[in-house]
């Protein structure tokens, strides 16, 4: 008979042979139009609730294919555990992926090919990394931005719980109290025309041939 001897978080060795139970199911769901099947174990919620645990890959696969089911549109959302291999059809147009660096889980938006780091909210401690990738990824999908977005990082936890057991993502909690967030800032240098003193804005132009300058018509009353 085969034996498998186990330690645990709590360094307790346990025995697994053909005799052992099988782990009890917390959470399933499967979509066959997309392919996806996740299950996941009563360890799993153990390990969600407990305040330094690190989300697993199954974890983060969990919150990715359920946010997939509700956001068909956006791409990516891909398992982390198979993101290097071939097995992942190339996106065609701006994703969300949550993915591994070594050390901490992080969100990735792909905006034609760009990628920039963003002031996000930090996390306090070492372990909730898992829960802020997560919740920026959903927020992603509703339409909004984590730069401009304070979660409540005590509450993380139970709600990414909540969210499994009803099977349906939802924007994680911010405190009541908005609390001032640096944003970053990107700047557009271009010319600007006109009396009117903007920016090409795609009207009819004419050009001043004694200052070589251009405007609009209806600003200096010229001809249209």
């Amino acid at each position: 008979m085969a034996k498998l001897t186990v330690t645990t978080n709590q360094n307790k060795p346990v025995v697994i042979d053909d005799t052992s139970a099988d782990p009890k199911q917390w959470v399933t769901f499967s979509d066959n139009t997309n392919g996806i099947n996740v299950r996941l174990y009563e360890a799993s919620k153990s390990n969600i609730y407990n305040s330094k645990g690190w989300l697993t890959d199954s974890g983060i696969h969990a919150a990715q294919q359920l946010l997939k089911i509700q956001f068909p549109h956006i791409d990516g959302l891909n398992d982390s555990d198979i993101i290097k291999a071939d097995l992942v059809t190339p996106a065609i147009s701006e994703f969300t992926q949550i993915v591994n660096t070594g050390m901490n889980w992080i969100c990735l938006l792909v905006v034609e090919v760009t990628v920039s780091n963003q002031k996000v909210q930090q996390q306090k401690g070492n372990s909730d990394c898992g829960f802020f990738a997560i919740a920026f990824a959903t927020t992603l999908c509703f339409g909004r931005d984590p730069v401009e977005m304070k979660y409540d990082q005590p509450l993380l936890r139970v709600h990414y719980i909540k969210c499994l057991e009803s099977l349906k993502m939802t924007p994680f909690p911010t405190p009541d109290k908005r609390v001032p967030m640096l944003k970053s800032v990107s700047k557009a240098v271009g010319p600007i025309y006109c009396t009117c003193k903007t920016p090409d804005d795609g009207e009819h132009y004419m050009e001043c041939y004694m200052y070589h300058e251009w405007f609009h018509p209806e600003c200096v009353k010229g001809p249209a």
